[in-house]
C-alpha cells in the first residue's frame, strides 16, 4: 500500500522563497536609505538657501538706505565707508532714522531723526552687523544650530563701485553725485576692494557682495568633482573631500540719492 504524500513545501521551494524574500527586503532597505539621504540633502540645501537669502536681503536693505536718508552734515560724506584696515570684509553705514522705513541690524525701525551707525563685518567665521549706541548691539545674521544642522559662513567679500569719470559739462546740473558742484555721472566705472588714492567714500555709488555658505553637517553621499572656489577664485581648503554642501550668493546694490 502506497503512502499518501503530505501537503507542504519542499526544501527547494522554501529556499527559493527565502531568497526572494531577502531580495525584496534588501530592495526596500536600499529605497529607504536612498530616500532618507535625498531628504537630508534637500534639507541641507534648503537651509543654505534660506540663510543666504536672508543675509542678502538684510544687506541689500541696509546698504540701499545708507544714501537714502542722510545723517547730519558731519557724517554725510561717509554714508558708506570701507573700514581702513579690512575694507573687503568690513564697512560702515550711516543713516538717519524716520521711525518707519529706516531699520537697524535687527530690522527694527530707527527712531525719527536719530543718527545711526551700522557696521557690517566678516570675522571669526561670522557675518555680523553692529548697531551703534550707548551699548552697541551685535547681530549675527547666520548662526550655528544645535546638533550641527545649520550653516557656516566660509567667505564674504565687498567690492565698491566707484564713480570716477566726469560727466559732460552740459549734464553738470542734472548729475551731481556727491553734492552740488560735483560733476560726475552717478555710474560705477570700476569695482575695487580698496579705494584708490584720491578716491573718497563719496564716490561710492554701488556695492557688489559675495557670500559663500557651507553646511555644518557632512553627508557621505555628497561628492564634488573639484574644490569649491572662494569669492577671490581661490580653492577652499578641503572643500573637495569634506562631504559638505556649498553655495555662493552674489548681489549688486545701488546706493540711493548719491
Amino acid at each position: 500500500m502506497m503512502k499518501k504524500r503530505q501537503p507542504g513545501f519542499s526544501l527547494i521551494e522554501l529556499m527559493v522563497a527565502l531568497v526572494l524574500s531577502m531580495l525584496v527586503v534588501i530592495a526596500l532597505v536600499q529605497i529607504y536609505i536612498g530616500t532618507r539621504q535625498t531628504n537630508r540633502t534637500q534639507e541641507m540645501q534648503a537651509r543654505l538657501t534660506e540663510d543666504g537669502r536672508f543675509a542678502l536681503s538684510m544687506l541689500q536693505r541696509l546698504i540701499s538706505q545708507a544714501g537714502y536718508r542722510p545723517p547730519s552734515e558731519a557724517l554725510a560724506a561717509d554714508r558708506l565707508a570701507p573700514d581702513a584696515t579690512t575694507p573687503s570684509t568690513k564697512f560702515v553705514l550711516r543713516t538717519k532714522g524716520d521711525g518707519t522705513n529706516i531699520v537697524n541690524c535687527n530690522g527694527a525701525a530707527i527712531a525719527s531723526g536719530t543718527d545711526t551707525t551700522l557696521t557690517i563685518q566678516f570675522a571669526s567665521s561670522k557675518l555680523s552687523c553692529i548697531t551703534s549706541g550707548t551699548t552697541p548691539v551685535t547681530t549675527d545674521w547666520i548662526a550655528t544650530q544645535t546638533g550641527g544642522r545649520g550653516t557656516e559662513v566660509v567667505d564674504f567679500q565687498v567690492m565698491y563701485g566707484i564713480d570716477t569719470a566726469a560727466a559732460p559739462n552740459t549734464l553738470a546740473d542734472n548729475y551731481r553725485c556727491g553734492g552740488a558742484g560735483v560733476n560726475r555721472d552717478c555710474v560705477a566705472d570700476s569695482y575695487v576692494t580698496t579705494l584708490p588714492t584720491g578716491v573718497t567714500s563719496v564716490q561710492i555709488v554701488a556695492v557688489q557682495l559675495c557670500l559663500i555658505l557651507r553646511t555644518e553637517m557632512a553627508d557621505a553621499g555628497i561628492s564634488k568633482a573639484s574644490a569649491v572656489k572662494d569669492c577671490s577664485g581661490t580653492n577652499i581648503s578641503n572643500s573637495q573631500t569634506d562631504s559638505k554642501l556649498y553655495r555662493q550668493f552674489q548681489s549688486t546694490v545701488l546706493l540711493r540719492n548719491r
